[in-house]
């Protein structure tokens, strides 16, 4: 974990209420992250509370970029800066993905919960990836569109790609092709049921869990979920430092939506 100092060289609304943000570092900095992992961002010059977390999007040298949905008034704050403002963040924190080569994947994500998944596909470029995302109208998937990434487009009101859920699609795809594991990242009810689908097809299935934090790094307790252990005996992990990536078969989802 690191405070680092960066300023803002590119800021682009990509739809009504969604931003990609991308900072650049101050100083070289060794480790700015690995996919899944994210930052705490601070929003006011005086007090340090104010930070959020928001999942790497991608690293590019000296780069971050992050996936930001605008919805109230920390994310506005984010909407509001111009280049060359100042940014504060800690990072990068939690843990991250694993992945081997030559293995086959299924990413599921919805809303942000594409950005994390993003950063993990330049990592797999020799792992065959299909790739279902989601949105509620065309306005909030365009930027998954633009980058051409995802395979499947479903929207909730069908102005683009498939009329539906990322749920809907899902069965089918893992149906036709012999995926090794499911990533998935986005809302908790949707997570829940890539995970009772993932039971029926007896599919590894690892998830990005988003939460509301105090820290971020695991002193607060704020972010703790309910799990399971190896022993079949229930504990809690918390978000930001045994996360946000779980093997979705440990999370007690009855506790968690």
């Amino acid at each position: 974990m690191q405070i680092i100092d960066t300023f803002v060289v590119h800021h682009e609304m990509v739809g009504n209420n969604m931003l990609v943000l991308k900072v650049r570092t101050k100083h070289k900095v060794a480790n700015l992250g690995l996919p899944g992992q994210f930052y705490q961002i601070k929003l006011s010059s005086n007090d340090f509370q104010t930070r959020v977390p928001i999942s790497i999007f991608d690293v590019e040298d000296q780069e971050i970029s992050f996936l930001i949905k605008v919805i109230g008034e920390k994310t506005t704050i984010l909407k509001n800066l111009r280049i060359n403002d100042d940014l504060n963040i800690i990072g990068p924190l939690g843990n991250c993905f694993s992945i081997k080569e030559n293995e086959k994947y299924m990413f599921v994500t919805g809303g942000c919960g594409y950005a994390p998944l993003n950063f993990l596909h330049k990592y797999a470029s020799k792992n065959i990836i299909t790739w279902i995302h989601g949105g509620r109208n065309k306005d909030e998937v365009q930027f998954a569109v633009r980058g051409q990434k995802a395979h499947i487009i479903c929207t909730d009101d069908g102005s683009e790609g498939l009329k539906g859920y990322v749920t809907s699609e899902l069965p089918k795809e893992l149906h036709i092709q012999q995926h090794d594991k499911v990533f998935a990242c986005g809302p908790a009810p949707m997570l829940k049921e890539v995970w009772n689908i993932c039971k029926l097809f007896n599919k590894m299935l690892y998830v990005s869990l988003e939460s509301y934090m105090g820290c971020g790094f695991g002193v607060c307790w704020g972010c703790a979920v309910k799990v399971v252990n190896s022993k079949g005996e229930y504990t809690y992990a918390r978000v930001c430092k045994e996360g946000p990536v779980f093997n979705a078969y440990h999370i007690v989802w009855e506790e968690l939506v």
